[in-house]
């Protein structure tokens, strides 16, 4: 399972970055990241304006709660860190 974990981890952190918004993200911290509204939708996989025609702050609001995984829980439940070993290269195993 830690296995299992740690490589959620490591693709949620590569691919989406908007997963798991903190809590405490501000309007100003969203747009320092370049990201809006839309980009978050989007990357979460819903359509842009999803959370159209309500404050900012709802957005945003809505928007963190949306991104929440339990990736985190999971990763304090399974501590251990484990790395995928990079597959073996062909040339070596031809020579073994």
């Amino acid at each position: 399972m830690t296995l299992l974990v740690a490589i959620a981890r490591e693709g949620f952190g590569k691919y989406w970055t908007v997963l798991d918004l903190p809590l405490d993200l501000t309007l100003d911290q969203l747009h320092s990241r370049g990201k809006t509204f839309e980009d978050v939708e989007e990357e979460l996989g819903l359509p842009r304006g999803w959370s159209g025609g309500v404050s900012d702050e709802m957005r945003l609001h809505l928007l963190k709660q949306y991104s929440h995984t339990e990736i985190e829980h999971l990763a304090r439940q399974y501590p251990e860190q484990l790395s995928v070993p990079p597959p073996a290269s062909p040339v070596a195993a031809s020579h073994e």
